[in-house]
């Protein structure tokens, strides 16, 4: 099985969202998407239903942990990726207690 990270996360006609998901899947239905780029926590839910294996998120990006990283809180970071694995675990396996990862 071959993955694929892809960054913007946009359809063929340019515009941004999870729709591109299903369009890169019909003929490559064997391949584990991963987009990357404007990823939120409300958009994640889309981005699965569409078949995206996972996404790739960035400390600077949506998650707005530079100035964090920037001066050594990685605390802070370590907490934000918690969160944002226990969302996407919940979504993955329907578990909505959606448990911290040991």
């Amino acid at each position: 099985m071959h993955s694929l990270s892809y960054f913007p996360p946009v359809n063929y006609r340019q515009r941004p969202g999870p729709d591109h998901v299903k369009e890169i899947l019909l003929p490559f239905p064997d391949i584990r998407l991963l987009p990357a780029g404007s990823m939120s926590l409300d958009r994640l839910p889309a981005y699965y239903q569409q078949g995206a294996f996972a996404v790739v998120v960035s400390v600077t990006g949506p998650m707005q942990l530079a100035a964090s990283v920037q001066t050594g809180r990685f605390a802070e970071v370590t907490d934000a990726a918690r969160h944002w694995w226990c969302v996407a675990h919940g979504l993955i396996t329907g578990d909505s207690a959606q448990s911290r990862p040991n």
